[in-house]
């Protein structure tokens, strides 16, 4: 609980820096919600559509079938392919007809969704080297103008603490937003994968063989129209020359049953007759160089073809091989990109335990410092209280030096008084008598002054001591 209270207060006591970059943060957190939700949904209703699809016969040939779309975007992109198959292109870009009928709003939100966990990387980044800046500049601000007391230093420090919690906060925050949305981002990622593998395979497998035309298709249409010419000719031509034969013959035998004398006549019209015929032979040998003529134009014309489908296959297997190599390149490219990401990532770990060690030996020190001014704090106190149970005993040194030598003013001044009435012979004797309990008091009275004495130079010493520990804590 100790902990969670700690990490609580220290998320409060941020400075404006930490709450407003924790708060863009939490934006950007909530539009990457609101735009993965939206352009998932589009995706997960595309995909129902498409599932909700009636299977119907093609026009053309009952043993085929295809999708009837009843959304609108689906049933687009359906016929952009459809038209690009029934032309003949055999390598259609699926993804990008998906992309051209789909809402352009969608596509743009999913895009802002892609980098809007760099961005929140990106403010956590800010919000620490901010705080981190404004902590450095004011706790240098704070050391340069000195303090006079632990109270004052430890009030001065609340807000280079505050920026530290800033940094540190922004930093966190970022992080478990850039998290929340890569997660979000997957999820989206696999939706629109599950809809593009679907619908894809749909275009590609089923659409794709029920129109496009194969090369033996293309061949046998252009064979059957210029077969189809040719006969319908060569038709008119033997139908024009029978017809003229036929009616010739009639007519030459209509004349020879009349009369017999006009067999002449019916000879020199046999003779027309058969010139009439010979030209009708000349007229069919020319359909037939023309039809030989339109063999050898076949002859060029699949010759063109076969070069322009060996050219179409060549300029084909090339696309595709640079196609493969901008694959590659592209592969390349991610895994560059992955790895420097992956640095990055460890870059900033790094950085951040090092500013995480810098904070916890910060409060190490803080709390060292705190501890060391605690107990210089207790041996002062108790340094003053020796310092005036020292001066209390020295006065009461000095109290009783002055009462002892009063009494011992009053002591002499009696024993001279009573050796002087008594006897002159015993004036001596008398005074040295008198005079030895004083001076055993006055020695007394002399070694409790140097004892004192002593006292208050080893609290002198403790205070010079006391001073300077002070003196190296404000230079600290």
């Amino acid at each position: 609980m100790s902990t969670i209270s700690n990490i609580l207060k220290s998320f409060l006591t941020q400075n404006i820096l930490g709450y407003i970059g924790v708060t863009l943060i939490l934006i950007v957190i909530c539009l990457g919600f609101i735009y993965n939700m939206r352009v998932k949904k589009k995706y997960e209703n595309l995909l129902n559509a498409f599932n909700e699809s009636e299977w119907i016969n093609v026009s053309n040939n009952e043993d085929q079938k295809e999708l009837k779309f009843l959304n609108s975007e689906l049933k687009a992109m359906a016929d952009d392919f459809r038209k690009s198959a029934i032309k003949g292109t055999y390598n259609i870009n699926t993804e990008v007809i998906i992309q051209k009928n789909i809402e352009k709003r969608i596509l743009k939100e999913e895009n802002i969704a892609n980098i809007l966990p760099s961005i929140s990387i990106a403010l956590g980044l800010i919000g620490t080297f901010l705080g981190l800046t404004v902590a450095i500049m004011t706790t240098t601000g704070i050391l340069s103008s000195g303090t006079q007391s632990m109270a004052d230093f430890s009030r001065s420090m609340n807000m280079p603490l505050g920026s530290m919690s800033s940094a540190f906060w922004t930093s966190i925050v970022g992080v478990i937003g850039s998290i929340i949305l890569n997660c979000l981002n997957i999820n989206l990622k696999r939706a629109k994968e599950d809809f593009y593998d679907v619908f894809e395979d749909y275009l590609d497998n089923i659409l794709f063989s029920i129109y496009i035309k194969s090369d033996k298709d293309v061949l046998t249409d252009f064979m059957n129209k210029a077969l189809g010419s040719f006969s319908v000719k060569l038709d008119e031509l033997f139908n024009n020359g029978i017809n003229n034969l036929v009616e010739g013959i009639n007519k030459n035998t209509v004349d020879m049953t009349s009369t017999f004398n006009g067999m002449n006549k019916h000879i020199s019209d046999l003779e027309n007759i058969v010139s009439y015929f010979r030209v009708s032979v000349m007229g069919i040998k020319t359909p037939i160089k023309s039809f030989g003529e339109d063999l050898e134009k076949f002859s060029r014309v699949s010759a063109e073809f076969c070069n322009s489908v060996n050219s179409t296959n060549n300029k084909f297997l090339n696309k595709s091989a640079r196609l493969e190599e901008s694959v590659n390149e592209l592969s390349k490219a991610i895994n560059d990109n992955k790895r420097e990401i992956n640095k990055l990532c460890m870059r900033l770990e790094v950085q951040s335990n090092e500013v995480r060690r810098g904070y916890n030996t910060f409060n190490d020190v803080f709390n060292i410092i705190k501890d060391e001014q605690s107990r210089n704090n207790k041996i002062i106190s108790n340094q003053i209280s020796k310092l005036n149970d020292g001066y209390r005993e020295f006065e009461r040194g000095i109290n009783k030096f002055s009462s002892n030598v009063s009494n011992m003013k009053n002591e002499v001044a009696n024993g001279i008084y009573y050796a002087l009435q008594r006897e002159t012979q015993e004036l001596s004797s008398n005074i040295v008598d008198k005079l030895n309990v004083p001076l055993r008091d006055i020695s007394l009275a002399t070694e409790e002054l140097s004892r004192s004495t002593n006292r208050n130079r080893e609290i002198g010493k403790v205070d010079s001591g006391w001073k300077k520990d002070s003196k190296e804590i404000g230079r600290c």
